[in-house]
């Protein structure tokens, strides 16, 4: 009898110690907390993280800015040139009228944009390479009706091309002072090329 109490005790003791090594030795002492895990930061919304731009998009953008500006100026000292030009070789009072809103008119855009991408560090061409070969190249030859055909021919293409620079400035420039001295030249730029085809018009003389 005695041999079966002492098995059973030993038993149970086994039992107690398994219960412990288990589960209950893991039980902070008495007046402590049980350490918590970290928490978990859920993921971005897609998996990644929005909070800076790609390398290399600023300077994309800061790239298609100068490039604005080096295109915007050198059309603009191409236009005064050709205006000057129309000045001295037209016979059309028309053409002449034009061609001084055109000297104006660019003269101003280009004092302005000189000023703006002077303050912020941006290098322009130097204006005597806008004047030396106004477009087209062979205006030296060409005086009178000969010369307006093909001065306000070339100023309907110009214009065209200048507009489509400065809409897509306006749209995606990222420099906001461009992008708005742009939106505010436009204007001036679409009354240009109206003018330019009602001359260009008159100078052909009619068609049939």
């Amino acid at each position: 009898m005695k041999k079966t109490s002492i098995i059973l005790c030993v038993s149970v003791s086994a039992f107690c110690l398994g219960v412990a090594s288990s589960g209950f030795a893991q039980m902070p002492p008495p007046g402590q907390t049980a350490p918590q895990p970290a928490p978990t930061m859920p993921p971005a919304p897609g998996g990644h993280d929005h909070a800076r731009a790609p390398k290399g998009q600023d300077k994309d953008k800061s790239k298609g800015d100068r490039h604005f500006v080096m295109e915007a100026t050198h059309g603009g000292m191409k236009e005064v040139a050709a205006g000057r030009a129309a000045l001295e070789r037209s016979t059309s009072e028309d053409v002449k009228q034009f061609a001084q809103r055109i000297v104006d008119d660019h003269t101003k855009a280009n004092d302005e944009l000189k000023a703006l991408a002077s303050s912020k560090n941006i290098t322009i061409p130097d204006e005597s390479k806008g004047l030396h070969h106004p477009t087209p190249p062979n205006w030296e030859s060409l005086k009178g009706v000969a010369f307006d055909r093909v001065f306000m021919a070339d100023q309907v293409r110009a214009h065209e091309k200048t507009i489509a620079l400065f809409e897509r400035q306006a749209k995606s420039g990222a420099d906001a002072e461009l992008k708005s001295w742009a939106e505010k030249t436009l204007p001036a730029l679409r009354e240009h090329l109206k003018m330019a085809r009602d001359v260009r018009t008159k100078v052909n003389g009619p068609t049939n």
